[in-house]
């Protein structure tokens, strides 16, 4: 997460997705990216990894990001409300 902003980032998760894959973070069907128990900065770098080196491979490039976030938010209005 902290170096998801230097120049190294992108290097350094490169190295990660070669050693451990993306089938963590990204669906078979490269289209949705979830990012539950993932950092910012590392969602921030799978994101600009998934545009530069995924979407050319892609006929019709749609993208879904799950970030986890807003499930249990009181902002949130449910049936039980």
């Amino acid at each position: 997460n902290a170096v998801y902003l230097e120049r190294v980032g992108p290097t350094i998760f490169n190295e990660c997705l070669q050693a451990c894959g993306h089938s963590e973070f990204m669906s078979p069907c490269k289209e949705i990216l979830d990012f539950h128990g993932f950092t910012r900065g590392f969602a921030v770098l799978a994101v600009r990894w998934w545009l530069q080196d995924v979407v050319p491979g892609l006929q019709e490039p749609r993208l879904e990001v799950i970030t986890g976030w807003g499930a249990h938010s009181r902002s949130v209005v449910s049936a039980d409300s």
